[in-house]
């Protein structure tokens, strides 16, 4: 969170003018690591795992690496135990490291395992690929198998992050009888790596891991050690089309996560299939505006998965909102063409939050197209762009090979000049570099994206490179750049890597943090900076990561910047709540693979031990008496604190020293005069950097306030909105000599301004007082037991908004004021005191009730029973699939309650093609028609829903 300078005024106002103190702040420094070697910089290490491709037996399977290497180096990939090689590449070459499949996977996916749900989903230890250089080097990687393939760029570990979300695709075994999961494997860098996989996606998803069955939402808890792999694929309903896209992967240490599908349909009803792969990117790197190129040689628009972290985020396509996702209804992505089914067009997708885009090029099937079987590949944000990239194309080196190769480039410019800005260079069998004439290159396709901004234009062009091997494509402004290719019936997409790796000397200096500190905690000139500050051995920055699960009670952020071209940026850094302990985490890497962890830490006042000695009032009235406070500091830091107290009326004042210094665990005595007065609350004042807060000092005075006991004279377990409470309230005599009962007539008003709602004994809310209305009340007095009652009839009426999902709510607490009048002359002349008097609702009689302090049993609570309690559900919907000779189908469906209910068929994006049903229905099973005629063949989804509560949904296929 950003603090501007008037909020932090206007804040500092506030807390004096409310007696609020300061704290203290500490800065430490941890240097989690020192200056990293050239010859162990971690730039030149990688590591990841491949989830199963489909496999055929009878033909070669291969997982090919290509490793650039622009400086002479030695390279080594290995599965440890499996498979090792080692070989020497000298500058501008390319190696290639071919891994058979049953060394590669940890596991296998083939004609026989994929007639039974998946059962693979384990922790294989010190399985990972592993790939080692001693200067650093680029890794490419593509699954070349003999019927499908697909591949991606490989992140070294210093790239890599503790938070991923995952963009796979669902598993379309239902239009074969046979499984096709969805799958992603979690790979450590790092020893005791604490992993936490949430399960994301739609209610058909389940995962079954080491024997035990994991659904939607589920939270899959394990432990990784370096080079452990975790695989994870889907099982569950095939008709529903389990995918674990949207699932969220977190660490407390660096992971690798690769993501794709054994063999998937893009889209799911347009055969055939191809196997696709993806190294995910971090969350940390997500932006909020992707250029996304067209590929335009097919005939149909590309469709895109467009994922989000946070609620409500609202997605834009060419600056037109488009769609919203909901990020806390677990189904945390949408699915979109680019230009509907129209032809391809260069597309800007955008948002109010950071996003993540994942290309999916779609089957041949899909608009009979000659090009090649699906492929996935990220769009690189903006901060990705570079001037530079190095990258090979899959060579000869099976049946398999790809002829046909292409680069989509994506740049900024004030006009359409396609290549001029470009060179592209080609390293030959000689390792000769030949830079390519613009006459010499075919340029496929241009265009220009639409801007919201004239001074900003972007253009994209696709281009078909002359040859297979090594290029290196390189321009005055940045770039993305785009590889994909394709085979008579494979292909694949692959983000190329920036050349900011390979400087010419090399950085050992790593990135430091500056700031100045304020005594609230927050940050103001802060600056990250990549050393040395000089020359031209600065790798400049690559990475910024905040440790969210290892900080706490702090707001973080810094401004983008690109990596390998800024060498510095800034950052912020406020504590949310001044009162409490707060610290971050945060670890800044250049490209070099220099890294530096800094640990800032912050002490609110929240934790020193205020501790009464005496605070009995001792003496008459108008006498004076000393009370003594003993104040500990259980903190391993240093309070210089002032003190003073609060109302400074002079009934209670510090006698000892008004300014202390408390050291780490230490003690101190405060002595306080006091004079006697009425009962009232006074605070320490402790002081520190002109901000104040203050520390309730338990002193106690009798009471002249009257106790009230709280009755619930109903005896009814359940109540329904609207329904009334039947509460009474006895006013107690204060002494023996008071005296009720020659009271005729008394002006009370009760106010009641509260109820809090237990949902499912999970979840506390409090209803505004406008939705609880009084309906009656009256009093009389008791003369067996000499008090005064008073009865009060409440209506409870709850709007459907504050229910929500919520089977039923249980009211725990009853808070409200008697307002007595401002002066009530009784028998005794005794005066009954003017203020607001707060009751709660924890009696000490109770009559068929128990308060719920705690939860008691269902009998012993008052419940409020919301509309539409009860579930909806689906009983069926025929045929499924449905047969070529059926006219109609019928959606059948039942209502626990009487409740307007809607019924809508949406297609495969999310599109209503019919409402079926929308009206106010009695509780009971329903069937609606809908003629076959109306629905092209496709999937589609049918919604049961009551409006702001409820909502089903299930798939369909009609052939």
């Amino acid at each position: 969170m950003f603090i501007s300078s008037d909020y932090k005024y206007i804040r500092r106002k506030l807390l004096r003018a409310m007696l609020f103190s300061v704290f203290i702040l500490l800065i430490e420094l941890i240097f989690a690591s020192n200056t990293i070697n050239a010859q162990n910089n971690i730039t030149n290490e990688y590591i990841f795992s491949i989830p199963p491709v489909y496999e055929d037996e009878v033909k070669e399977n291969f997982i090919t690496l290509y490793v650039i290497a622009l400086k002479e180096t030695n390279v080594t990939v290995e599965v440890p135990s499996q498979y090792m090689n080692k070989q020497k590449a000298t500058a501008n070459e390319t190696l290639v490291f071919q891994i058979d499949a049953s060394f590669g996977q940890v596991a296998k996916w083939d004609r026989e395992t994929k007639v039974n749900p998946p059962n693979l989903s384990n922790i294989y230890k010190n399985q990972a690929i592993r790939v080692t250089a001693d200067n650093p080097i680029l890794c490419y990687v593509i699954c070349q198998y003999y019927w499908t393939s697909d591949g991606f760029l490989a992140f070294p570990i210093h790239q890599l992050n503790n938070e991923y979300i995952i963009s796979s695709y669902p598993d379309m075994g239902s239009l074969y009888g046979h499984y096709f999961p969805s799958e992603f494997t979690v790979v450590g860098t790092e020893d005791n790596t604490d992993v936490e996989i949430t399960i994301g996606n739609n209610i058909a998803t389940l995962v079954n891991f080491q024997d035990s069955i994991y659904y939607a939402d589920d939270k899959i808890k394990i432990k990784l050690d370096k080079g452990d792999v975790c695989l994870i694929m889907s099982g569950g309903k095939l008709n529903e089309y389990p995918d674990l896209s949207g699932s969220k992967v977190k660490a407390n240490k660096p992971i690798s996560v690769v993501s794709g599908n054994v063999c998937a349909n893009i889209p799911l009803e347009k055969p055939t299939c191809d196997y696709i792969v993806t190294m995910e990117l971090p969350v940390s790197v997500w932006q909020k505006e992707y250029l996304v190129p067209p590929i335009t040689f097919r005939k149909l628009s590309q469709l895109v998965r467009v994922y989000a972290k946070e609620d409500s985020t609202i997605i834009y396509k060419n600056f037109k909102p488009v769609d919203t996702i909901y990020a806390n209804e677990n189904r945390n992505f949408i699915e979109m063409r680019l230009n509907g089914l129209s032809s391809p067009i260069p597309a800007v997708i955008s948002s109010n939050n950071p996003i993540y885009v994942n290309f999916l090029y779609s089957s041949w099937t899909d608009d009979s197209s000659s090009y090649g079987d699906p492929f996935t590949m990220p769009i690189l944000p903006y901060s990705m762009f570079n001037k530079s990239v190095t990258f090979s194309t899959p060579q000869k080196i099976s049946i398999n090979s790809f002829d046909s190769n292409y680069v989509n480039i994506v740049y900024k410019s004030k006009n359409e000049n396609l290549l001029e800005n470009f060179e592209v260079k080609f390293i030959n069998e000689r390792r000769e570099e030949i830079i390519f004439e613009k006459t010499e290159l075919q340029i496929i396709s241009s265009g220009e994206f639409l801007s919201s901004n004239d001074s900003e234009k972007y253009f994209y062009f696709t281009m078909k490179l002359p040859k297979l091997g090594q290029y290196t494509i390189s321009s005055d402004e940045i770039f993305a750049c785009y590889l994909f290719g394709f085979s008579d019936f494979a292909s694949y997409g692959i983000p190329t890597f920036p050349l900011y790796a390979f400087a010419s000397k090399t950085d050992i200096l790593p990135p430091i943090m500056t700031a100045d500190f304020e005594c609230d905690g927050s940050v103001i000139n802060g600056k990250i900076k990549d050393l040395p500050e000089y020359g031209n051995e600065r790798s400049n920055l690559h990475s910024v990561v905040f440790f969210e699960n290892e900080s706490k009670n702090v707001n973080f952020s810094y401004s983008p910047f690109q990596p390998g071209l800024s060498s510095e940026t800034y950052w912020k850094l406020n504590v949310e709540n001044i009162l409490d302990d707060a610290n971050a985490l945060i670890k800044v890497t250049d490209c070099a693979g220099n890294y530096e962890v800094f640990n800032f830490k912050y002490y609110g006042i929240n934790g020193l031990e205020l501790t009464p000695l005496r605070n009995n009032i001792c003496v008459a009235y108008e006498g004076v008496d000393t009370l003594i406070f003993e104040l500990y500091n259980p903190k391993d830091t240093t309070f210089p604190l002032k003190l003073s107290v609060f109302p400074n009326d002079g009934m209670l004042k510090i006698i000892s020293d008004n300014e202390i210094e408390l050291a780490p665990k230490s003690k101190t005595k405060i002595l306080f005069e006091t004079k006697y007065v009425e009962k009232k609350d006074f605070y320490l004042i402790v002081e520190k950097c002109s901000l104040q807060d203050t520390i309730w000092l338990p002193v106690n005075y009798q009471t002249n306030h009257y106790p009230i006991d709280v009755l619930l004279k109903s005896n009814k377990a359940e109540y329904s909105i609207g329904d009334t409470l039947n509460l009474a309230l006895a006013l107690s005599p204060l002494t023996e000599t008071d005296n009720f009962k020659n009271i005729t007539q008394l002006n009370l008003k009760f106010d009641l301004y509260s109820i809090f709602l237990d949902f499912n004994k999970e979840n506390f809310i409090t209803v505004p007082s406008n939705d609880i209305v009084i309906k009656d009340k009256n009093f009389h007095y008791n003369s067996d037991s000499s008090k005064l009652f008073f009865d009060i009839t409440l209506s409870i009426n709850v709007g459907l908004d504050a229910l929500n999902y919520f089977d039923e709510l249980t009211i725990c607490n009853l808070q409200f004021l008697l307002i007595l009048p401002s002066v009530n002359k009784l028998d005794n002349n005794l005066e009954i005191n003017p203020k607001y008097r707060e009751i709660v609702l924890t009696p000490e009689i109770t009559t068929n009730y128990s308060p719920c302090a705690g939860f008691y049993p269902k009998t012993n609570q008052i419940k409020v029973l919301p509309l539409c309690a009860e579930h909806l559900r689906f009983i069926n919907i025929s045929a499924f699939p449905f047969e070529l000779n059926m006219e109609n189908m019928q959606v059948n469906y039942s209502l626990g309650i009487d409740c307007f209910a809607e019924v809508k068929i949406y297609n495969y994006i999310g599109e209503v093609v019919h409402n079926l049903l929308a009206n106010y229905s009695k509780a009971g099973e329903y069937t609606v028609d809908i003629e076959k005629k109306q629905l092209a063949s496709g999937i589609y989804f049918c919604e049961l829903s009551v409006p702001g509560l409820f909502r089903k949904v299930i798939a369909f296929h009609i052939i």
